[in-house]
């Protein structure tokens, strides 16, 4: 399956207050999705975080991002100082991902 390409944000439309409207775009490019509604932000926010929520989960060693499999490796070889760097980094990727998708990013 193949994603769009990029840090995905979020903008908020011209729209009155009683009816928001927020698109979602990477830099550079139109909207690719439309969000409108009562939660328009908060919704919008999640669907712009999918790609930091989805690296998060997977991990990526690309990007010395450890995933579960890996950490657990470690454990099982009794490497215990890297499974707690391991899971210092993991946990403050996924807080990261996670605040991007709240309304505290």
């Amino acid at each position: 399956m193949k994603h769009t390409e990029g840090e995905w944000e979020i903008s908020k439309h011209a729209t009155p207050d009683y009816a928001p409207q927020y698109g979602i775009h990477n830099s550079g490019s139109g909207d690719f999705c439309i969000v409108r509604g009562e939660n328009a932000e908060a919704i919008a926010r999640l669907i712009a975080a999918a790609p930091d929520l989805l690296a998060a989960l997977k991990g990526d060693e690309e990007d010395c991002m450890p995933n579960a499999q890996t950490i657990l490796s470690q454990a099982l070889l009794g490497n215990y100082d890297a499974v707690k760097t391991m899971l210092r980094e993991t946990c403050s990727i996924h807080r990261q991902a996670i605040a991007k998708a709240t309304l505290k990013g």
